[in-house]
């Protein structure tokens, strides 16, 4: 049958502890990033900007926006690969 409340605040709880447990572990991924790598990575994922616009705020060329994303997905990639095994 139904479950009981205490069964539904369990889960809740749990949920709650993986997402600020995610929220941390991104937090350390992206302090690995350079300054520069963490901002293009943020502008083009979570702001949306176009590699050009991206390279505009951060004054270096599109050419170098493409560097800093593969070297940041790059870097997460490897990161990512570390915390598995």
């Amino acid at each position: 049958e139904g479950e009981g409340p205490d069964v539904f605040a369990a889960r809740s709880s749990l949920h709650e502890r993986r997402q600020a447990e995610t929220l941390v572990e991104l937090q350390e991924a992206l302090d690995r990033l350079t300054d520069k790598e963490r901002r293009a990575l943020l502008a083009t994922e979570h702001l949306g900007l176009d590699q050009d616009e991206t390279g505009r705020m951060l004054d270096v060329t599109a050419r170098r926006v493409r560097q800093l994303l593969t070297s940041a997905r790059d870097k997460l990639t490897s990161l990512k690969k570390g915390a598995e095994q």
